[in-house]
């Protein structure tokens, strides 16, 4: 199948082939963290065909050795920019990419983020067809750009990892010695860790795409911590569910769940959930202008 990006006749990317020409994507070395969300950071005009190729994407992703499927960790994908241009009357293809990739801890905390841009190259005597050239300097920009990641992504994962290990341990702690330390009963005990496993299995729909069931289970938690008059939680799960509305483009619905995130934040006084729910805010806004000017 060949996907037509931005409308132009010289601009395919073969779904089958991506990153296949690279095959250092494949035997590079497995990083410690699970693959989150891939997205568009712009919208080629033909948007059904654009969607195809990011679950193309996406799927190349998750079947190379890139990954752990099983990591808490999780890098979250997206392509800002994919163009190319035809130096000597398109005798050479050169595509450049664009990708951002952040990683978050098991709290959804992000702690990494880079942004990397790549070239490939498709020379006239490869091919003398200038379509499969082009799709060809397609896939080498995008497999060097995830080279490129890799590689920083490992260089910064030998100091700071252990770090972030030792937070995520912490953090299961902490809600531990909450939940044993509050004067809440043995029922509302038991609806607490029904409601942290709900949100846990929310982050790893979320995760892999399956906003539906994210949102769900989001929802679900929400209900309990409200019954028990969990505030602090009852704003991660506002704040989880605006990112689940967030990561599908539903800035509107996403906006009004951190804004109630906020409003308890401000109530509890707690500065960090303040400002984690007003980036937040800020971050749906943005989307919002960018949708409207790409329409």
């Amino acid at each position: 199948a060949i996907i037509f990006i931005n409308g132009c006749a010289g601009s395919v990317i073969s779904v089958q082939d991506l990153m296949d020409t690279h095959t250092e994507v494949n035997s590079a070395p497995i990083i410690d963290a699970s693959l989150g969300v891939v997205t568009l950071g712009y919208v080629p005009k033909d948007e059904i065909k654009g969607e195809m190729w990011r679950q193309a994407l996406k799927l190349k992703l998750n079947r190379s050795n890139i990954f752990s499927p099983n990591a808490t960790r999780r890098i979250n994908v997206v392509i800002q920019k994919l163009d190319i241009t035809h130096p000597n009357f398109g005798a050479t293809m050169i595509a450049e990419a664009q990708g951002t990739y952040s990683a978050s801890s098991i709290k959804n905390d992000f702690f990494y983020e880079t942004t990397v841009i790549s070239k490939g190259r498709a020379a006239w005597d490869e091919h003398f067809v200038g379509a499969i050239r082009g799709a060809r300097a397609y896939n080498r920009s995008i497999a060097n750009n995830f080279i490129e990641f890799v590689q920083r992504f490992q260089t910064h994962a030998k100091t700071n990892i252990p770090a972030i290990e030792k937070l995520d341990q912490d953090y299961h702690g902490d809600m531990q010695k909450k939940v044993q330390q509050s004067p809440i009963s043995s029922d509302q005990k038991t609806a607490w860790y029904t409601a942290i496993q709900k949100l846990e299995a929310g982050n790893l729909f979320q995760k892999n795409g399956a906003y539906d069931k994210a949102i769900e289970n989001f929802q679900q938690a929400l209900t309990l911590f409200r019954k028990i008059g969990a505030e602090e939680w009852i704003a991660t799960s506002l704040g989880n569910i605006g990112n689940v509305y967030n990561s599908r483009g539903q800035y509107d619905k996403a906006i009004e769940n951190y804004q109630q995130a906020l409003t308890i934040a401000r109530k509890l006084g707690s500065e960090n959930m303040v400002s984690k729910s007003l980036m937040n805010i800020e971050k749906a806004k943005k989307n919002i202008i960018l949708k409207e000017a790409k329409e």
